[in-house]
């Protein structure tokens, strides 16, 4: 009997990122741009670009720009 073979997801991780630097964040249901407000070593905070909001997001939705 063959056993069902799972692959291997591996994500990139954006490691370098610094406060004030300019991401994209992927989100379900949303794409939002701004600049890294605080890192952490898993997550950021982002000043959306329409100002209002500040989500953290995890290092591994984020695009560096």
């Amino acid at each position: 009997m063959l056993e069902a073979v799972r692959p291997r997801v591996t994500m990139a991780v954006e490691g370098d990122v610094e406060v004030h630097d300019a991401v994209r964040v992927d989100l379900p249901g949303a794409t939002l741009y701004g600049i890294v407000l605080q890192a952490e070593e898993d997550r950021v905070q982002v000043r959306v670009s329409d100002g209002q909001r500040l989500p953290w997001a995890e290092r591994w939705r984020l695009i560096l720009y």
